[in-house]
């Protein structure tokens, strides 16, 4: 099968299109999921960590993205690991990524990083699917939307048992340029934000249109729930926020400190170029609210949105009606602030920014949710 069997396929430009089973796509049999998972990743959010592991699981895309960035590569964010799909040509290269950041979760963060790699082919074998979709978030970022019972398999039997599908390119150095983590946390717009998971009861993807209705009436049209704001995005300049960034980029040079003084000259430099520079610089910001990675499905519904506590209360009352009816199971977590994590492509075009809540996001979430399954 093709490289370009991601870059082929159609593009669907409304959320409704996402809940439509007919829009999605079979994965092809010989291409591979690639799965990480942050391991006792509790543990570390008590200890302030989450930075670091938003920083981890970004890792893992940033650097299979970076083996060929001719290739369409699909992948999804979520918080405290990801899910990338990737042919058969790009398999010993990207298991020896997965290595590579391995290595460097221990080293630089203290993190262990659980990895896999499954054939497509396989999974079918053992009676599952996994099919997807592209949608159109904006002209310069296009999500990954998954569907299928080998997405729960996978979760599982990344926690049990890591394995790789494949050989491994020893000769392939890892590389993460385009990977950055500047901005200060998003200060709630409203009164929080919320880090939300809602799964329905027998996968009935329609259900999902409802549930967005209903949320939409609760807290508001995107541009009115969305955390990102023009107003919040701040760059920072504090040694130890940009900490995370700085230890990747200077692992093999050891000078820390020359990493971290370019990393603020940069970050300078861009800050007058916002106010004095060319039109793409004026609109850089403005450019973030359209690529951002805050509401997604994936075998259920993600979100991170920011409400108004009257708001988050009528939210939680409707979601635990749900609950209580047998519709749906959910988690959800509140913080005040969200974390960005962002991987450029093309500065002044294709990129993404990873939005999560703070302290805990989609990984406190998922543990709520699953006290519920």
């Amino acid at each position: 099968m093709s490289d370009n069997f991601f870059k082929d396929l159609n593009v669907f430009k409304s959320f409704n299109d996402v809940m439509n089973n007919d829009n999605y796509k079979i994965i092809p049999k010989d291409w591979y999921v690639i799965a990480s998972d942050v391991k006792n990743s509790t543990t570390l959010i008590e200890n302030g960590s989450y930075k670091d592991i938003n920083f981890v699981a970004s890792m893992t895309i940033m650097g299979i993205i970076n083996i060929d960035k001719s290739v369409d590569i699909p992948y999804i964010f979520g918080g405290d690991g990801a899910t990338i799909l990737v042919p058969p040509s790009f398999i010993k290269k990207a298991n020896k990524v997965l290595l590579d950041c391995k290595k460097l979760a221990n080293e630089l963060y203290s993190i262990e990083l659980r990895t896999s790699s499954f054939l497509v082919e396989d999974l079918y074998k053992n009676d599952l699917d996994l099919s997807i979709l592209k949608y159109e978030v904006s002209k310069d970022y296009r999500q990954t939307i998954l569907k299928g019972n080998a997405i729960e398999f996978i979760d599982k039997s990344i926690r049990k048992d890591e394995s790789f599908s494949n050989d491994i390119d020893k000769n392939y150095e890892a590389s993460f340029d385009g990977l950055e983590c500047r901005w200060s946390e998003l200060k709630a717009p409203k009164d929080e934000v919320l880090s939300l998971l809602i799964k329905v009861k027998n996968d009935d993807i329609s259900k999902y249109k409802d549930i967005l209705d209903n949320i939409e009436k609760i807290a508001g049209i995107y541009q009115f729930r969305t955390p990102v704001r023009n107003e919040n995005l701040v760059i920072t300049n504090s040694k130890k926020k940009l900490s995370t960034e700085v230890s990747l980029k200077s692992y093999n040079t050891k000078k820390v400190f020359a990493q971290y003084v370019k990393t603020v000259i940069e970050n300078i430099l861009g800050n007058i170029l916002f106010k004095f520079g060319s039109d793409d610089w004026k609109g850089y910001k403005s450019r973030i609210l359209r690529t951002c990675d805050t509401e997604k499905y994936e075998n259920m519904l993600k979100m991170v949105i920011s409400t108004k506590k009257n708001e988050t209360k009528k939210l939680i009352e409707y979601l635990e009606e749900e609950f209580k009816s047998g519709n749906i199971v959910y988690g959800i977590h509140k913080s005040n602030t969200a974390l960005m994590t962002c991987l450029i492509f093309q500065r002044h075009g294709n990129h993404v920014h990873f939005v999560d809540g703070n302290d805990g996001g989609y990984a406190l979430a998922a543990k709520e949710l699953k006290k519920k399954l």
